[in-house]
């Protein structure tokens, strides 16, 4: 799958310049002319994530998936295998089934072309990738590979949707994945620099266990090892040159339930200011843990506690490594934006 676009009419709602009211967890899509409707599908190493446009044009957006991707790939050497692959199909039909219950159909989107599936680094590092498409194919989910550049060119657009960005200004986005982290630096909203500015890390969130987040040991551990494979992934590179003077991104989502332990913590709304280093250490300080726990384990989902300690723990290592105090929440859109304003755009320009 090869992209090269720029959402052409985007919604502000992330950064500094977001105005009082709205929030970055919700966003909008292009208005674009609608024939039938259109669906993206971004299944990935932690979850499966999907985003469609109905036929009157207006969004439609369902429940993200667990799947096991990434954890297969750890404990089967490299090989998405039989469990890992029940649970990928299993999620994928539920999503075919509650699109249908949407009275969108799956044979329609099939035949008009209007159904994207495509998969990210899990599927790019699986030894068994051909099979997977193979088998997947067989039970009518066409899944594409997506290459690292591409994963990385449809990230960008979505973290700072109309975001104040001069067009020469030097951007930064951080996306921090299951199985993947893309460095994805621009110059404005309308150019990203793959070959000079653009680095794919192959390592994740689901890369290093962290047997139990609220533990002082367990996070040093795991940050000593992030941290190591960070230095030998970076060190090809010309550190910090490339970084230096870009104002950094990151997608809000990876660290949404965060906010209100962070409001009551440092008297600061994460949404609206910058997140420093020093502000992620104090977390994964001994005490910074005792009171994420309490904090989280009152206002998360159970499923949130482990994401949201290895996300600080990745960030810091490679905030460090990058040689950057702060970054900036961007929107919630990620790649599925990407995807489904590419789908867009490709359909209006037949």
């Amino acid at each position: 799958m090869n992209v090269n676009y720029y959402p052409s009419k985007p919604v502000k709602f992330c950064g500094k310049g977001r105005p009082a009211g709205q929030h970055p967890l919700t966003y909008q899509l292009p208005s674009m002319p609608m024939q039938s409707p259109t669906v993206v599908i971004d299944v990935g190493s932690q979850a499966i994530k999907t985003l469609g446009v109905k036929a009157d044009g207006t969004k439609l957006s369902l429940k993200n998936y667990l799947v096991e991707n990434g954890q297969s790939l750890a404990r089967a050497n490299g090989i998405i295998d039989s469990q890992a692959f029940t649970v990928l199909t299993n999620q994928l039909q539920k999503i075919r089934q509650s699109l249908e219950n949407k009275g969108i159909h799956w044979n329609q989107l099939r035949q008009t072309g209007r159904l994207t599936i495509v998969g990210t680094a899990w599927l790019r590092g699986a030894k068994n990738e051909k099979t997977i498409i193979n088998k997947l194919n067989d039970l009518d989910f066409p899944i594409q590979p997506l290459s690292s550049k591409n994963e990385a060119q449809l990230v960008y657009p979505g973290v700072f949707i109309n975001e104040k960005i001069a067009p020469d200004e030097k951007i930064l986005v951080i996306e921090i994945g299951g199985g993947s982290i893309e460095l994805v630096g621009g110059d404005g909203p309308q150019h990203i620099d793959l070959e000079n500015a653009t680095k794919i890390l192959e390592v994740g969130a689901t890369s290093i266990p962290l047997p139990t987040p609220f533990n002082h040991q367990d996070v040093v551990h795991t940050r000593q090892a992030y941290g190591r494979l960070f230095q030998k992934q970076l060190s090809q590179f010309p550190m910090p040159t490339w970084t230096k003077n870009r104002r950094t991104f990151m997608r809000v989502s990876s660290l949404k339930h965060l906010q209100p332990t962070h409001q009551k913590k440092f008297q600061k709304d994460l949404f609206r200011s910058e997140f420093t280093l020093q502000e992620i250490e104090s977390y994964l300080s001994p005490k910074g843990l005792a009171f994420l726990k309490e904090e989280i384990i009152t206002n998360a989902a159970p499923g949130a506690y482990l994401s949201v300690v290895t996300k600080l723990i990745i960030l810091a290592e490679l905030l460090k490594a990058l040689n950057i105090p702060a970054i900036e929440l961007g929107s919630n859109a990620g790649m599925k934006y990407g995807l489904i304003t590419h789908q867009l755009k490709s359909m209006a320009a037949q």
